[in-house]
């Protein structure tokens, strides 16, 4: 049995070597601590160039929304300017336009007014120089008749004076078909001018000037 002094001491060495043990563990755990707080002040470090970096950009990005806004602004109010210059002008033009469409519809009535005016003129000169043209023409028809009866009576006097003469028949049939030829070619020019005069009556409006070809008419229709 182990005696009272010796059972004390053992728990007295017992005690110093948990003591012992636990100062080692302590001083591990402080060791291990410093690591961690030295890890950690880095960390912090870190950390706070880290924000410092973010608070600088977050500097120049304020700064850069504020110039972006006031560039922002001033393209604003330009664009406001620009716009109301924009609707001054639109409206000066649509007056413009108003105005100068009023003078073309005043401009254009006028033209119609005159250009009616115009046709009335001549559907009147048009008329006049249908009725003269008939009337000339009639007058040289009734003309060609006459002439024409003539040129009959003539060739039958000439027939009877051929008949008459027994020792010229050879010579008066030949004279006879010569005139026949002639009133023939006679009545072939006298329709040729009768239709080149119509068409010149139908292009001239003055009557002197279709008194001048009648007269002339006339006149070739006696000398052929």
């Amino acid at each position: 049995m182990m005696k009272p002094e010796h059972n004390d001491q053992w728990e007295h060495e017992k005690t110093l070597d948990d003591l012992q043990d636990q100062l080692v563990q302590a001083q591990e755990q402080e060791k291990m601590l410093r690591e961690d707080q030295k890890i950690g002040e880095l960390k912090i470090k870190e950390l706070n160039r880290e924000r410092m970096a973010l608070t600088e950009e977050l500097q120049q990005s304020s700064e850069q929304i504020e110039t972006l806004t006031e560039e922002l602004e001033q393209i604003q109010m330009k664009s406001a300017k620009e716009m109301e210059t924009l609707r001054e002008e639109l409206k000066q033009r649509k007056t413009e336009y108003d105005r100068l469409k009023e003078v073309l519809s005043e401009e254009l009535k006028q033209i119609k007014i005159e250009s009616d005016r115009q046709k009335e003129i001549l559907r009147e000169e048009l008329k006049g120089s249908k009725t003269e043209s008939g009337r000339q023409i009639k007058t040289l028809r009734e003309e060609l008749i006459q002439n024409k009866t003539e040129s009959g009576r003539q060739i039958e006097t000439l027939t009877d004076e051929l008949k008459d003469t027994k020792d010229s028949k050879t010579e008066s049939d030949r004279q006879i078909e010569t005139l026949r030829e002639e009133l023939k070619q006679s009545k072939t020019e006298s329709g040729r001018q009768i239709e080149t005069l119509k068409d010149k009556l139908k292009q001239t409006k003055q009557s002197k000037t279709e008194e001048k070809l009648s007269s002339r008419f006339i006149a070739c229709v006696f000398d052929g």
